[in-house]
């Protein structure tokens, strides 16, 4: 496996290559652990010049920073450039950043270290090649830090041990633990029944907050729908999707089951790309855009929403064994991969109307979704709901 391949690489002190794969044009970093040989990174015999190879970054865990104000102020949300007063270099300059005894008064800002500060939760919370780096050094070595630096272009040594951003994002998924409950209430319901116990969960990553509606007791075959947060759809009554319809559906038919569930994910606004770039993608698809060419052109791929925290929950639910109410393969698949036994792919039928036309195309012919009975007209689906 490449990931093991770059533990070792890092726990000899030497560099892996890590990519954003999602973003290929950014090009690879070298993450090295704090320590290490950069003449041997590099391929040079002396690394005291990094000139023409690229700023030497040292990726940290936010919190430490603190300590630099106010006498040389850095910004906890944002890299900075740092350095030893005086003529030191940027690896002199790391070692004096993690050595707690160096006074803040020592750094002026402006020198040859970029300092990156990595919120809580690492890739997990902000997708970058700085938060990868630091959680690979850290799942390595135990590292609380991480050097890294652009890969120059006739490195080949370390191919081999080249990892994506996405390959340590689902290492972390499947080996960490993401969510904590928080409370559980009753909830009575108006879709009927004695309503649903209602159970919030934590993702300790990033903080955001998830529901679990259930109905009954966990048993095999369990109807689960796993529900992507949506503003506009679900609270608004938005006809441009077809999301509060699902909602209300789903609820309908899991009120009337034995058993089940209804998973609220937050975070996934817009296919996972927030509100705001969602309402800008409406403002694309006003000019003729569909959803998937909207996403592109705001610079998103058409899908970035992660199942890992739906996963966890439906576990800690003993909810392993599932009935899935969706028309997204990918949903399924995804549940699959961390050990949620998928039996069945419930459809969701619903009707068309004439402002998510086309974003039901776009689902069905670009987005891979299965929707048999829809044939991209108004009439289709008439009767169905």
């Amino acid at each position: 496996m490449t990931l093991d391949k770059a533990f070792a690489a890092l726990r000899l002190g030497r560099p892996a290559l890590v990519y954003d794969d999602r973003d290929l044009s950014q090009g690879p970093v070298l993450v090295m652990p704090v320590g290490a040989d950069l003449g041997w990174a590099i391929g040079a015999d002396d690394a005291a010049g990094l000139d023409g190879v690229g700023v030497l970054t040292l990726a940290l865990d936010a919190s430490r920073l603190d300590r630099f104000v106010p006498g040389c102020p850095v910004s906890r949300t944002a890299p900075s450039r740092i350095g030893l007063k005086g003529d030191a270099d940027a690896r002199t300059t790391a070692s004096a950043v993690l050595n707690p005894a160096t006074p803040s008064e020592a750094f002026a800002v402006g020198g040859s270290l970029r300092l990156a500060p990595i919120r809580v939760g690492g890739v997990l919370a902000a997708r970058s090649l700085e938060a990868g780096a630091y959680d690979l050094a850290r799942l390595a070595v135990g590292s609380t830090a991480a050097l890294l630096i652009a890969a120059p272009p006739e490195i080949e040594r370390a191919r081999e041990v080249t990892v994506s951003l996405t390959d340590i994002a689902a290492h972390r998924e499947r080996t960490e633990v993401l969510i904590e409950e928080a409370a559980s209430a009753r909830l009575p319901s108006t879709y009927g029944g004695p309503g649903f116990l209602a159970r919030a969960f934590v993702s300790v990553h990033d903080g955001m907050e998830h529901l679990a509606l259930i109905k009954g007791e966990p048993e095999p075959g369990a109807l689960v729908r796993i529900h992507s947060e949506c503003l506009t759809g679900d609270a608004l009554g938005s006809m441009r999707c077809d999301c509060g319809e699902q909602l209300r559906a789903a609820m309908v038919q899991i009120a009337a089951a034995p058993s089940g569930a209804l998973i609220y994910v937050r975070g996934h606004e817009g296919r996972g790309i927030g509100l705001a770039n969602k309402i800008r993608a409406y403002a694309l698809q006003d000019i003729g855009l569909d959803t998937a060419e909207a996403n592109a052109a705001l610079g998103f791929p058409h899908d970035a929403r992660e199942y890992a925290v739906a996963a966890q929950i439906l576990k800690h639910l003993n909810l392993v064994d599932v009935r899935l109410l969706s028309n997204n393969p990918r949903k399924a698949s995804a549940l699959k991969s961390f050990g949620v036994i998928v039996r069945e792919e419930a459809p969701l039928v619903l009707k068309a109307n004439p402002f998510n036309l086309a974003y039901l195309n776009a689902k069905r012919y670009k987005l891979g979704h299965r929707l048999p009975e829809f044939d991209g007209s108004l009439d289709a689906l008439v009767g169905q709901r």
